[in-house]
Order: structure tokens, then sequence, then C-alpha cells
């Protein structure tokens, strides 16, 4: 397992980040699903194909996956959730995580199966071959996949983006298998997270923006705390490399941790600026050298908007910079 890979399923892993990520795709970041409601559940998925003498054994392992009764609207619902932590974008997601909840489905109608050939409850014909009875039912099995890419998603969130163009007859009865997608890339408002994962995504979305630190930092009004969990995952998805030291608690003051980023990030832009002003200057230079203007590169070294004058006529793609 990769670092990155190790970090977002442990940090996914916290019942309060999963818990999390669920109310914000599923209920629009209603707190309907609480942390101490979520159980640990088997991330392998296997399935038994029984065909006459042979046996066909499959087995799939998933990130992560949890188990919780959700109490909502006057609903009791007893549903299987799993995450899936993509640190690179995955063109096959589809069809991978149709494989994952099938592979859940089928699980449970052999448990079922098995349940009902042991058991003394009266069947019919066609339940006994089924294997499932006519008034049982399976628990939802919902997969939310996490983009921690730097890139904004560009897979297909859908089987048929897989498929080529045909004609709608065909297309409509095509069993279609959607992603559930988080990602930061196309999250317009974080404020619907409840927890630091908000902050991360918000990071990650961000990392390129001018002056984002900065722009964080007056944003939060100077108070802008994260665990240090969070600060690893910040600095594992983007190498923004942001100090953690001995931090009491495990917390980390970002506005502290972040000022000598912000101040290198600045001398770095001063840096590069007065790069780039001299190289124009000197091909000024160069330019009025080999025509012999001598009279104007004494000039333009004494008079900063002379020199700005010529710079504009000689080298007009420089003028603004």
């Amino acid at each position: 397992m990769s670092n990155k890979n190790t970090v977002s399923h442990d940090y996914m892993s916290d019942n309060r980040h999963f818990a999390d990520a669920i109310n914000y795709f599923i209920y629009d970041g209603r707190q309907v699903i609480r942390p101490e409601d979520l159980v640990e559940e088997n991330v392998i998925e296997e399935i038994i194909i029984k065909n006459f003498n042979d046996l066909v054994t499959s087995q799939k392992i998933r990130d992560i996956v949890k188990r919780a009764t959700i109490k909502s609207n006057g609903h009791v619902t007893f549903a299987i959730l799993g995450i899936e932590n993509q640190s690179e974008i995955h063109y096959a997601m589809p069809v991978r995580n149709m494989v994952y909840d099938s592979f859940n489905y089928a699980s449970q109608v052999a448990k079922r199966a098995k349940e009902l050939r042991v058991g003394k409850e009266k069947l019919r014909a066609a339940e006994f071959l089924s294997g499932f009875g006519r008034n049982d039912k399976l628990n939802p099995v919902i997969t939310i996949v996490i983009n921690w890419s730097d890139k904004r998603w560009d897979g297909p969130i859908r089987l048929t983006d897989m498929m080529p163009d045909m004609e709608p007859e065909l297309a409509n009865v095509i069993a279609d298998y959607g992603i559930n997608l988080i990602d930061p890339h196309n999250i317009s408002s974080f404020e619907k997270f409840h927890t630091m994962l908000g902050d991360v995504l918000e990071f990650i979305k961000r990392q390129d923006e001018e002056d984002y630190l900065r722009n964080m930092v007056r944003e939060k009004d100077g108070k802008w705390i994260l665990d240090i969990d969070s600060v690893c995952a910040i600095n594992t998805f983007t190498g923004a490399n942001i100090p953690i030291g001995n931090q009491e608690e495990g917390e980390v003051d970002m506005c502290r941790a972040t000022a000598s980023l912000v101040e290198e990030g600045i001398e770095k832009g001063m840096e590069k600026g007065i790069e780039k002003g001299t190289d124009t200057v000197n091909r000024l230079n160069l330019i009025l050298i080999d025509a012999g203007r001598m009279d104007d590169l004494a000039k333009a070294a004494k008079d900063p908007e002379y020199q700005k004058k010529l710079i504009k006529e000689l080298l007009p793609d420089k003028a603004d910079e």
C-alpha cells in the first residue's frame, strides 16, 4: 500500500470523517449518521459459485466498509456503507464499484439461502430454488468514491460512459451503474462538512491558487486550527510540507505553522519578478548596443521612465512585466 493509500485509509477509517463524508454526499450535510452509529465490517467481498461439480470462488478487497442503522424521515434502514479512496483517477471505477456492490448483494442472498436450508420455515418451491424468500429484503450497499488527486476527476461516472454511442432503444435497456463521487475540485462550498475533512479537501482544491495560504488565514480570521492527522493528510496529498513540530494536544495552529511558508512564497515571487525584470533589461541593453544607440543606453540607465518607454518600443511582449 502506497503512502497516499495508507494515509487516506487511516484518515477515512476514523468514524468522524467517515460519517462526515456520508452525511455530506447523501444528506447534503445534515447530521443523520453519527460516528457512534458506525460499526466496522469485513472489507473482503467474496462470492462462491456452484456449477455442477465445480466450485468457483472470487474475492475483492475494499478500502473501508462500515454498517449503520440509519434513522431518517420515519424510516429505519440497515445499510452497508463503503468508501473507496482514489489518489489517482481510476478509469474503470464504475465497473470496479459495481463488482464490489454485486459481490455484497450476492453474499447476502447466499447467507439467506443457507439460513433457509437449515431453518424450519415452510417454503414454496420457487423460494427454495431461489434461496430467497418472497418477503425477504436486501440491505442496501452504498459506496462513495473520494478523489484525493490534485486533478479534477475526468474518468467515467456511469457504466454507460465507458461504452460507445448507441441507438436509444438499446441504451434504454442497459442496466446503467453510476459511482457516488466526492471530488473536491467540483465543490463550491465546504461549509457542509462538519469535521476537518472539509479543510483537507478544500486545501486539495485550492493548492495551486495564488496566495492560497494567505487567503485562508485571512478567511479564517486568524483562527485556523487543525489536528495533526488532517495536516499530515494535507502534506501527503499536496506536498505542502506544513511543519507539525511538537504540538500540544495534537493540534496545529495553521496561522503560525504556515507563516514561514507564506513568507517563503512571497520571497520566491519577488525573486522570480526580479529575475524576469533583470532578464528584460539585459535584453534591452543588448538591442541598444547592437543598434549603436549608446546615448539611449546611457539615458535609460538613469531614467526608469525612459527605460520603460524603450522596452515598450523594442520589447512589446515584455512591456507589462
